[in-house]
């Protein structure tokens, strides 16, 4: 008991530490003017250009954006979703370009402030113009697609933009409850 509690109470400083120092670099680079994001590979101006985007939160521990959330940002590209990447690490540590970056996707970086919702936050707040068009906020929790093809997301979003709704979102989860997930939410 007092062992657990000390593990825990540990625990909980070491997360409030990394908290506050990503926050401390987030700050640091949105004084810089760029909203806290560094662009890693692609071009962001390009995948923003047209009326749909998909802003694709990804989180790891080390420099290589991970293979699914890649994966995912060619799909979307591929059915007409252009993919920004916006890769966290802590204390805004470097994220290495991929060898090869599909088409219709861009990669930028930030410190782990705010989670995925910082991530979103950070475009948003980069490019105030994405409020203007059909914004898919989306995470590297979603692996897939699997079958090596991206028909069942095109019927998915197709199924979204046919909805008169203002935000379409996946709502479907393993918890027992249907409500609305983060992980999945198309604004109009």
């Amino acid at each position: 008991p007092l062992a657990t509690r000390a593990v825990r109470g540990v625990r909980s400083v070491g997360w409030m530490l990394r908290g506050t120092l990503n926050v401390a670099a987030d700050v640091a680079r949105r004084r810089s003017g760029t909203a806290g994001l560094r662009r890693v590979a692609g071009d962001p101006e390009a995948v923003l250009a047209g009326d749909r985007v998909a802003v694709l939160a990804e989180f790891a521990a080390d420099e290589a954006v991970r293979p699914w959330a890649l994966r995912m940002a060619a799909a979307l590209a591929e059915v007409g979703y252009p993919a920004l990447v916006v890769s966290a690490r802590e204390g805004g540590r470097r994220v290495a370009a991929p060898p090869e970056l599909p088409p219709g996707i861009a990669i930028v970086s930030r410190a782990n402030a705010r989670y995925d919702f910082g991530s979103w936050a950070a475009a948003l707040d980069a490019w105030p113009d994405l409020a203007a068009k059909r914004v898919l906020l989306t995470n590297d929790s979603i692996i897939g697609p699997l079958s090596g093809t991206s028909r069942e997301l095109s019927t998915l979003l197709r199924r979204a933009e046919a909805d008169s709704a203002e935000v379409f979102a996946a709502t479907l989860g393993r918890t027992g409850a249907e409500h609305l997930q983060s992980y999945f939410l198309l604004f109009r």
